[in-house]
């Protein structure tokens, strides 16, 4: 009994060592027509996958970053390549308005998300005492997911550059009834990105001195 209560005393040392990491996270570039008005899919489904991959990890949602830093992340002003991201992140006014934020880490991502045509046919029709479809149809899906993880306590560099990406059909059978098989390739390519930015964020959480 000594020894489980000592297990346990252990278990619950290692869970509370493991102080929070507030990171922000950001699209950019922002696409043409600029951000959202509603929820992003991709934000929602970033922020909350990487907070159950590592659950220390708080998300600030990018309109509270973008927010923090008008007018540098609108659309029309904006970095244009990594190059000037790392300038803007190295102004001390910028800085500050990350520091006055909490954040420890900055998460900037793409994501491009394609369908081609739909293959094949599926009818339905019905009358007089009967009804159903009949048909097969299937439609090429993809999401490809980039990120890149900025710390905010350090040089003002990327740390680590993430990609992935997923394939797959939608697929609708008529068999009487229509049957469809959705491509799930944003919830793909969202779960293991969000995996691997979780991991490097706590390989890099370690506070390190400013470069000189």
């Amino acid at each position: 009994m000594a020894g489980f209560v000592a297990m346990l005393a252990c278990f619950g040392a290692a869970v509370q060592a493991s102080p929070p990491v507030a990171v922000g996270i950001v699209s950019w570039p922002t696409d043409a027509e600029g951000a959202r008005p509603g929820p992003d899919p991709v934000e929602e489904c970033l922020a909350r996958s990487m907070h159950d991959a590592a659950p220390e990890i708080t998300i600030t949602r990018q309109r509270a970053v973008r927010d923090a830093l008008y007018p540098w992340l609108e659309r029309s002003t904006e970095p244009a390549s990594e190059a000037g991201f790392s300038e803007l992140l190295a102004r001390e006014e910028v800085r500050a308005r990350l520091s006055t934020m909490g954040l420890r880490a900055l998460v900037a991502f793409t994501a491009q998300e394609h369908k081609g045509e739909d293959q094949g046919f599926v009818t339905c029709g019905g009358g007089f005492g009967y009804g159903g479809c009949l048909g097969y149809s299937r439609r090429f899906e993809s999401t490809a997911l980039g990120a890149s993880l900025w710390r905010t306590d350090g040089a003002p560099v990327p740390v680590r550059h993430e990609s992935t990406l997923a394939e797959g059909n939608t697929v609708i059978a008529g068999l009487l009834l229509p049957v469809f098989s959705r491509a799930r390739t944003l919830e793909t390519a969202c779960r293991d990105l969000a995996a691997r930015l979780a991991q490097a964020i706590r390989e890099t959480s370690t506070p390190q001195p400013d470069a000189q």
